[in-house]
């Protein structure tokens, strides 16, 4: 379906190439990724509040550490920090919490636009 903005500019002239999917795109440049990646973000699902982050586990320490590093504009607190107090405000055990020297990082799900990169051409540092 064309877009009102779409339909605008075919009239000036101006054609959309066709976007390329992620599964497309990762497919695409599968040799390449090997070679030169080092990190997948996708921030497709950003929103407004607290810090939630999903991935490998292997990639938490240096989570931790960005995350202790950016300030949150609301609060000025780092986000890390905000974080922590949410989680702890929120827990059924906050000791349990408070003695964590990191913000553990969920699991990743499925549906998503990282899903190629697991599943198919099976790349994630």
């Amino acid at each position: 379906m064309e877009t009102e903005e779409d339909h605008h500019l075919r009239l000036l002239g101006w054609r959309r190439r066709r976007a390329l999917g992620s599964t497309e795109w990762a497919e695409q440049h599968a040799e390449e990724l090997e070679r030169k990646g080092a990190v997948y973000i996708n921030s497709d699902s950003n929103s407004r509040g607290y810090l939630r982050i999903a991935g490998s586990h292997t990639l938490e320490k240096f989570i931790n550490g960005v995350a202790r590093d950016v300030q949150d504009p609301e609060k000025n607190i780092s986000v890390w920090k905000r974080a922590r107090l949410e989680r702890i405000a929120h827990s059924p055990a906050p000791a349990e919490v408070r003695q964590q020297p990191d913000l553990r990082i969920e699991a990743l799900g499925s549906g998503s636009d990282y899903t190629v990169f697991l599943d198919h051409i099976a790349w994630l540092p």
